[in-house]
C-alpha cells in the first residue's frame, strides 16, 4: 500500500492562472495534478466582479466540470440554455460543452469548480470559442 498523507491548500492560497479573460475575473488554481499531485481531480476558484461575463464562452475536451457557488449571483450560458445562479447551487457542465458565466449582481461572483482531470490546463483541454456571440 502506498503512503498517503493529508494535502491541504487553503482556499486563498491557490495559484493566478494566466487564462484569458476579461478584466474583473480572476481564475485561482486551488489543487491540480501540476499543484499538488492530484491524479483524477483539479479545482479552481472563480472570482468574477459584478457585471462581467466570461468571454469568450469555453469548453474542456472530455472532461466535466461542476461548480458550486461560493458567493453571489449571476447566469450560467451553456450551449444557448441559460440559468439563474446564486450561493448554494451546483451546475454541472458535461465534457466539451461551450459555456460562460455572467455576475448579475452587486457583490463578487464566486465559483468553486471541479473538473474531471488532473490536468484540465494541459494543450489543447480548454477551448475557447470566440464565434460564440454573448
Amino acid at each position: 500500500m502506498g503512503e498517503n498523507k493529508i494535502v491541504k491548500v487553503g482556499i486563498d492560497e491557490g495559484k493566478k492562472l494566466d487564462i484569458t479573460h476579461p478584466a474583473g475575473a480572476e481564475i485561482s488554481m486551488i489543487m491540480d495534478g501540476e499543484t499538488v499531485g492530484t491524479t483524477y481531480l483539479s479545482e479552481n476558484m472563480t472570482r468574477i466582479k459584478p457585471g462581467i461575463t466570461l468571454k469568450p464562452a469555453h469548453s474542456h475536451r472530455d472532461i466535466e466540470e461542476i461548480t458550486y457557488v461560493l458567493a453571489g449571483e449571476g447566469e450560467v450560458w451553456l450551449e444557448g440554455s441559460t440559468c439563474k445562479i446564486q450561493k448554494g447551487d451546483s451546475v454541472l457542465y458535461p465534457p466539451n460543452s461551450a459555456h460562460t458565466v455572467t455576475n448579475t449582481g452587486t457583490e463578487p461572483l464566486i465559483l468553486l469548480c471541479f473538473f474531471s482531470s488532473p490536468q484540465f490546463r494541459k494543450a489543447g483541454a480548454y477551448v475557447t470559442h470566440e464565434d460564440i456571440e454573448l
